[in-house]
């Protein structure tokens, strides 16, 4: 069952596994002042993640662009 509360088999192509904090909000908020390894234990964090419809998760990404919420394009020091 989705976190939307679908049903649908492993194998459904409308499946998507959805970071519940977003990606783009960490980066604004560390990641883009933070190693790889914090990163990739962002990112890799399942704890962080649910399974959603495709057509949730892409609307709510869509929400946000419209939110105007975007990457920040520089870096800071700590950033490798």
């Amino acid at each position: 069952m989705t976190s939307d509360g679908e049903v649908g088999s492993r194998d459904d192509p409308r499946i998507t596994i959805e970071h519940n904090k977003a990606v783009v909000e960490h980066w604004n908020e560390t990641g883009y002042d933070s190693s790889r390894p914090v990163r990739n234990d962002f990112y890799n964090d399942t704890d962080n993640m649910s399974i959603r419809l495709r057509s949730a998760n892409s609307s709510d990404g869509a929400k946000m662009l419209q939110d105007g919420v975007r990457y920040q394009q520089d870096v800071g020091l700590d950033y490798n």
